[in-house]
């Protein structure tokens, strides 16, 4: 049975950001805020048989306004 390798050539962090469009005003209510997160995957095939994928990930978090991005 032949069995194929994967190798990681590199990983790095393309683009990092964090929004609080609250601050310093954050509701001190004992309220649970909604969560949202998203989660998504593209690929890309490069030259030399060689392939990059790519993870996205999105959450909020809310109580009637948006918290944090």
């Amino acid at each position: 049975m032949k069995i194929n390798e994967i190798t990681l050539m590199g990983q790095y962090i393309k683009d990092l950001s964090f929004e609080n469009p609250m601050a310093p005003n954050l509701p001190s209510q004992n309220k649970n805020p909604t969560i949202n997160l998203d989660v998504n995957t593209t690929y890309l095939d490069l030259k030399n048989n060689n392939h990059e994928i790519n993870l996205k990930i999105k959450s909020t978090a809310s109580i009637k306004k948006i918290l944090y991005l």
